[in-house]
């Protein structure tokens, strides 16, 4: 997952979106169940994409994905989970 995350990292705001967060969330779920142990670098890009996300129409699959990702474990992304 890191090195996913470091390539994507490298795109643009938009691409890291789309198709990047599809990729991501197909990697690392299964449905409503998390494939991967916990991720620092994981939370830390999916706190920094929120904003691009929130910008380019991207917020549903945004939050879809952190709300997965909390009940999965990732903690540390629970303030931005509904």
């Amino acid at each position: 997952m890191d090195d996913l995350i470091a390539f994507l990292q490298r795109l643009t705001a938009a691409q890291q979106l789309h198709p990047g967060l599809n990729c991501v969330s197909e990697t690392c779920t299964d449905g409503n169940r998390v494939l991967i142990d916990n991720s620092s670098t994981l939370v830390r890009w999916m706190i920094e994409l929120r904003p691009s996300a929130k910008h380019h129409g991207q917020l549903p699959q945004w939050q879809h994905l952190v709300d997965t990702l909390v009940t999965g474990g990732y903690t540390r992304l629970a303030p931005y989970s509904v």
